[in-house]
């Protein structure tokens, strides 16, 4: 007197490789970390997005009592959807007198979780090339920093260096000399090559490029 119930079983087979071309990052950005300063953060690397990243994040969602409590909230559905692998194959079972219905709210909810891992998956990249672009960003105003300080430094040694040579009328470089490399002062140039960088140097930083 009892009506039939029926078990029915959906099987997901997992994204091909030209399915994930738009979310394909260069093996270099998604394996090694970005080089920053030692006084900024790491910036995180990006995830290899493989067909088996994928599938496993889909069978995660999936398997979400939240996902499939909201999926059976907003559609009215009464069943309770099953997930599982057998021999790495990933199914969505359930069990219902109506096996036609039961189809299709299966087909629905995984066309629901679909959309949902597609915009998680998205989403997170985004994220994570946001913040490694503002560690980058960051990285690079701290060392324009860095080199605006150190340009000046050299302005200013060039400068010093450059009126001592003049006041000792040394014109050109001094090669012949007792002292090591390391000790030889700035001045031992001349003040003709001292002048010259010294031009060079202001050039740089009027056009602001240090």
């Amino acid at each position: 007197s009892q009506d039939p119930i029926f078990n029915v079983t959906v099987y997901v087979l997992p994204p091909k490789d030209q399915d994930l071309q738009s979310l394909y990052f260069t093996t270099i950005m998604a394996e090694k970390p970005t080089e920053t300063t030692p006084w900024t953060p790491r910036a995180p690397t990006i995830p290899r997005v493989t067909s088996a990243y994928i599938f496993d994040s889909l069978k995660r969602n999936l398997e979400s009592v939240t996902l499939q409590n909201q999926f059976s909230q907003e559609n009215n559905v009464p069943i309770i959807f099953n997930v599982g692998l057998v021999n790495n194959n990933l199914y969505i079972n359930t069990e219902s007198t109506n096996p036609d219905k039961a189809k299709k709210w299966i087909t629905d909810y995984l066309e629901f979780v679909d959309q949902h891992t597609i915009t998680e998956i998205a989403s997170n990249l985004r994220h994570i090339i946001d913040i490694r672009i503002n560690v980058i960003q960051h990285s690079l105003d701290f060392l324009r920093v860095v080199a605006k300080k150190q340009m000046e430094i050299e302005i200013n040694q060039l400068k010093e260096a450059l009126e001592i040579a003049e006041r000792l009328n040394i014109a050109e470089r001094i090669i012949q000399t007792p002292l090591p490399p390391n000790s030889v002062p700035l001045y031992y140039l001349g003040s003709n090559a001292l002048r010259a960088e010294l031009d060079i140097h202001l050039s740089k930083k009027k056009r602001g490029q240090p």
